[in-house]
């Protein structure tokens, strides 16, 4: 069972074994990387000079429940499916029970025959052709 392109007396025991990356080229920064961290590193040690403190990222924004007061995170029982948020201690309810039936609805909105916007638009037009009509304005055909 020789591979295509191997003699048939070479064995997968003989051949050799490919290069390995050396740990040297998984360390390499490029150039303009290298750059602006001297750059960044001299600008912080003249703020330090001058007594300063060096500010670097922003602090992440936590949101909170406006009924409740507590981090929207999974371990205060939140739960976020197709954009809508869900409170477990203000709703009273599972959080698998609200999630089973935020999919069973979803489930049912996937029969659609067209999208939400497109059905919009078209009950819109419907909508203008009926009032000119009633005001005696032929509608535009397409």
């Amino acid at each position: 069972m020789d591979g295509p392109g191997l003699p048939p007396s070479a064995s997968l025991a003989v051949l050799p074994t490919p290069p390995s990356v050396s740990l040297a080229a998984m360390e390499k920064v490029p150039r303009a990387t290298k750059w602006s961290r001297q750059k960044r590193q001299e600008k912080d040690n003249k703020v330090q000079k001058k007594g300063g403190t060096v500010h670097r990222r922003h602090k992440p924004v936590s949101y909170h429940c406006k009924l409740c007061g507590q981090p929207k995170k999974l371990e205060f029982c939140y739960s976020y499916y197709r954009g809508k948020s869900f409170c477990a201690k203000v709703a009273g309810r599972s959080v698998s029970d609200w999630l089973a039936e935020q999919k069973r609805v979803a489930g049912q909105d996937q029969g659609r025959t067209m999208p939400k916007t497109t059905a919009w638009r078209l009950k819109k037009r419907l909508q203008q052709e009926k009032a000119d009509r009633k005001a005696g304005i032929m509608p535009k055909y397409r």
